[in-house]
Order: structure tokens, then C-alpha cells, then sequence
């Protein structure tokens, strides 16, 4: 009995020293001396350490550093603490990390590796077991990385460097026993050189044989995004049922590329539904102030596609800077089709219903087009317009692969007066031109025409 009770004494002895500063110090050294032992390639410093053994860790000033003593990773302060009352029923309640200011400097070679992967080679993959779940519930996880730094480097001709600053990752986690994990993202942000300040949000749950998302919002500057929806099946044929939509103000586009791009404030709306076999997307683009709302659906196992274009007298040479002339789009805009690969993979039916629309300055109203497309031929059934001189009624075939069109052509001008528009003086009366068209541009532009 006396016996036991001095081992319990002085084992009690060796904690309560471990715990004061000198123990601290002690263990601090040991720690620097194992990790320099196992990592030959690189260099560890430790500021400073304190620990009860228990439930907390504090860390100061820790760096590693490759063999030639440059900076790889850092941090200021970390904190770790734990509970461990409920260890003995297979859970760790009240798990947290906390981390200030680190920095991670990335070296990218001209051969492929970095400064990590020469400062920490790896060994000979093992086979990895399949997951089967946690071991330990984790109902309480809390993250938290305040003011992180990650600088990028190609060490290439020529050099390139990437810099992300203000790095703050907030997030919380119930992790249970077996496959099922639900993390909460308060915040995920940083300022990124190249791009600008990026941040996330939102909850993600996953349930072993299915995922849930829920308010996962994210933003790039001004441009925002948010994704709603679950994954189900994951270890058969996955079923998808997400919605992703996003807003994109007026000139967001510009600081990413020199490309003239639309300048109008706009809003997508895109859902994916069915299983990963014959799963569908739909998708649509409105711009309120542009009067504009495009609606596209693919399926893409089945080849089956449609693009719907709906416009209120949407000024395109206002909002696209590509186009310098005067066009103005109203109506309706349809493609319905099959086959992704031109021209014998591709068919379609193509309907166009307008109503007051301007083409390289020249007015047209009520433009009405019907017409089938396949194996690289169009035939236009109908081809109806208005004009301030006239009215065109044709029906056509155009074979695009070949480069050329044979139709029928029928233009009715009431006012032999209104040719003044191109410069035709001096016209009286009415008339109707009906024949035959042919244009042929294989090698050289030529029209004809008969009747």
C-alpha cells in the first residue's frame, strides 16, 4: 500500500513539474529535438510552449524552415484545448484550435517539386483502407485561423508569384461516430492577389451515403454565388438535386480578363436534377435592365439540349461592346436539339417570333423564322419580315457545309417612294419581285436571281 501511494505521489510530482515553467521548457526542447530527428531535411523552431497535459496547448513563435534556413510555414500563437470527460464513452466534447497569423510560403520548381515535397519526401504509398467512419464523435469542433498569409512562388523563367493575405477560416463541426459530419462555415475569406477578396459561408453535411448543402454562399469581389441541395446514393448510382445561382453587377467581369464583356447587371439561375447517368441542367441568364432572360437545358447521356432567348428591346450594341452598330432584339428566340458533334451528329429545330428589331441600324418588325437543321443543311420554311420599304416572304435551303442557298423570294414594296431609304430617287407607285435566289460563296461570293 505504501508502496503505491509513492508511485501515485511521484508520478503526481512529475506533472505538477511538467506543468510549471521549467517542465514546460523541458518538454519544449524535447519536442524541437524529436521533430529535428524525424525530418532531417528541415528546421523547426518553438518560440515558446505551455501545457497541462491535459485539456490545453499553447504554442509561440513556431517556424519551420527548409535545410537552407528559408521560411516555409509559421505561426504567431496557436491554441489548442480539449475536454476528455467523455472519453470513456467514445467522444471528445469541446475540441478547439485556434491559430493567429500563419503564414505558409509554397516554392514551385522548374521540375515539378516543391520546396515541401523536398523538405518532406514521401515514402511508398500503402493501399488505402476504405473509409468506414470515425472512431470517436467529435460533437463539438470549433475552428478558428485569424490574419493567414500564403505566398506562392514559381521559382520558373519567368518567376510568377501569388500572394493571399487576410486568411480568416471560421468554421464549427459535429462529427459523430460512424459516417456522419455536419460543418458549419462562419467564415472563409482572403484578399488574393491576382483576383481580389473571396469568401465563403453556409453548411455542409455529410451522412455517409449522402451530402446536404445548405446556404453555401460564396463572393469574388462583387460577383456573389450561392449553392443549395443534396447528393443522394453516393456508394451506388448518385441521385443530384442542386441549385446554384449567382449575380453578376454591371462591368464585374472586367479586372479578370481584356475581353470586351457584357456591361449589364445580370442573374443566373442553374439547377441540376436526375441521376449522374441522365442527369439534366437547366439554366437561366436575365438581366433586368437589359430587358434580357436566356433559359437553356441540357441532358447530356440523351444528347438533348434547348436554348430559349427572350428579349424586351434589348440594346445588344449597349450592353456588348463587340458589337459597335445599332441592334436592338424583341421576341422570342427558340433552338430545340440533339447531338453535340457538328455537322451529321447535329439536329435542330429553330423558331424565331420578333417584334420591333433593329439590324445593323436598319429597322425590322415582325420577323418570323421556322427551320430544321441536319447534317449541316438548313431548311428555312418561313422567313417573314417587315421593313420601312417592304415586306420579304422566302423559304430556302442552305447547305452550310457546301456554301451555298437555293430559295424563293417574294418582296412587296407598296411605295416605290420609301426607296429614298437607300438612296433611290424618284419612284412612284408599287411592286411585287418574286423568283428564284441562288448565292453560292464555296470560293467567290455570286448572287443570282430569277423571275
Amino acid at each position: 500500500m505504501v508502496g503505491s501511494l509513492s508511485i501515485l505521489l511521484f508520478f503526481t510530482a512529475i506533472v505538477l513539474w511538467l506543468q510549471s515553467d521549467h517542465g514546460n521548457a523541458f518538454v519544449q526542447q524535447r519536442l524541437e529535438v524529436y521533430l529535428q530527428d524525424s525530418i532531417p531535411t528541415a528546421q523547426f523552431e518553438i518560440g515558446s510552449l505551455r501545457t497541462n497535459f491535459f485539456s490545453e496547448v499553447e504554442i509561440a513563435d513556431f517556424q519551420v524552415l527548409d535545410i537552407d534556413g528559408n521560411p516555409m510555414f509559421g505561426f504567431e500563437q496557436l491554441n489548442f484545448s480539449v475536454s476528455l470527460r467523455s472519453i470513456l464513452w467514445n467522444r471528445i466534447d469541446d475540441l478547439r484550435l485556434d491559430i493567429s497569423k500563419p503564414i505558409i510560403y509554397l516554392e514551385d520548381y522548374e521540375d515539378g517539386s516543391t520546396n515541401f515535397s523536398r523538405a518532406f519526401p514521401s515514402e511508398e504509398e500503402e493501399e488505402e483502407e476504405p473509409f468506414e467512419g470515425m472512431p470517436i464523435a467529435l460533437p463539438n469542433l470549433s475552428i478558428n485561423i485569424q490574419d493567414g498569409v500564403f505566398i506562392q512562388r514559381s521559382v520558373t523563367d519567368p518567376p510568377a508569384e501569388t500572394t493571399v493575405t487576410d486568411l480568416n477560416i471560421i468554421f464549427t463541426a459535429d462529427i459523430s461516430q460512424g459516417e456522419n459530419i455536419k460543418v458549419d462555415f462562419k467564415e472563409l475569406s482572403a484578399n488574393i492577389s491576382s483576383i481580389g477578396r473571396l469568401g465563403l459561408s453556409g453548411e455542409v453535411d455529410w451522412f455517409g451515403d449522402s451530402i446536404e448543402v445548405t446556404e453555401l454562399d460564396a463572393y469574388l469581389n462583387d460577383i456573389s454565388a450561392s449553392l443549395d441541395g443534396e447528393i443522394r446514393s453516393l456508394k451506388g448510382t448518385p441521385e443530384v438535386m442542386l441549385s446554384l445561382s449567382g449575380a453578376f453587377p454591371k462591368n464585374s467581369l472586367r479586372s479578370f480578363t481584356s475581353m470586351d464583356l457584357p456591361t449589364m447587371d445580370t442573374k443566373i439561375a442553374t439547377r441540376l436534377s436526375g441521376s449522374m447517368w441522365d442527369a439534366k441542367l437547366d439554366t437561366t441568364v436575365r438581366s433586368e435592365a437589359g430587358g434580357l432572360l436566356l433559359e437553356a437545358s441540357i441532358v447530356p447521356l440523351l444528347k438533348k439540349w434547348a436554348v430559349v432567348l427572350k428579349t424586351d428591346r434589348f440594346h445588344l450594341d449597349q450592353h456588348i461592346p463587340m458589337y459597335v452598330t445599332d441592334t436592338l432584339l424583341s421576341g422570342k428566340y427558340e433552338v430545340q436539339g440533339k447531338g453535340f458533334e457538328w455537322p451529321n451528329d447535329i439536329t435542330a429545330n429553330i423558331k424565331v417570333s420578333g417584334n420591333h428589331q433593329v439590324f445593323w441600324a436598319e429597322p425590322i418588325d415582325n420577323l418570323n423564322f421556322i427551320g430544321t437543321l441536319k447534317d449541316g443543311v438548313l431548311d428555312i420554311e418561313q422567313l417573314s419580315a417587315e421593313h420601312i420599304v417592304g415586306e420579304l416572304n422566302t423559304t430556302a435551303t442552305v447547305d452550310l457545309l457546301q456554301g451555298f442557298l437555293r430559295g424563293e423570294i417574294v418582296v412587296s414594296i407598296a411605295d416605290l417612294l420609301t426607296l429614298e431609304h437607300f438612296d433611290v430617287p424618284d419612284l412612284s407607285g408599287s411592286s411585287l419581285l418574286k423568283g428564284q435566289i441562288s448565292v453560292d460563296w464555296s470560293d467567290t461570293l455570286q448572287v443570282s436571281q430569277q423571275g
